[in-house]
C-alpha cells in the first residue's frame, strides 16, 4: 500500500490520471488478493472520517461511503470488490 498526501510526486501522478489529473491525495493498493476483508474494514473506517471521498478501483468502479456501508453490513460480502457496487 502506498499513501500519497497533498503533494503527489510528479513521477507518480501518471499512475492516477485515469481517476483525476488534478488529484490532491491518493492511496495505491497494488494487490488485494486474499485481503478483501481487510480492505472493506479499512474503507469502512476510513469513510467515517472522510465521508465525501471515494474509492476507485482499477476497473473504474466507484465506491462512496454509502456503498461501503451497505457492503460492510452485508453478512455475505465475500468477493465484494469483484462486483459492481
Amino acid at each position: 500500500m502506498y499513501v500519497y498526501g497533498e503533494n503527489i510526486p510528479e513521477y507518480k501522478k501518471g499512475d492516477f490520471e485515469w481517476i483525476d489529473d488534478d488529484l490532491a491525495a491518493a492511496i495505491n493498493i497494488e494487490d488485494i488478493s486474499e485481503r478483501e476483508e481487510t480492505l472493506i474494514r479499512l474503507l469502512y473506517e476510513y469513510f467515517k472520517y472522510y465521508p465525501d471521498d471515494y474509492f476507485v478501483d482499477e476497473f473504474d468502479r466507484h465506491y462512496n461511503k454509502n456503498n461501503i456501508d451497505v457492503i460492510y453490513k452485508n453478512k455475505n460480502r465475500s468477493g465484494w470488490c469483484y462486483k459492481k457496487p
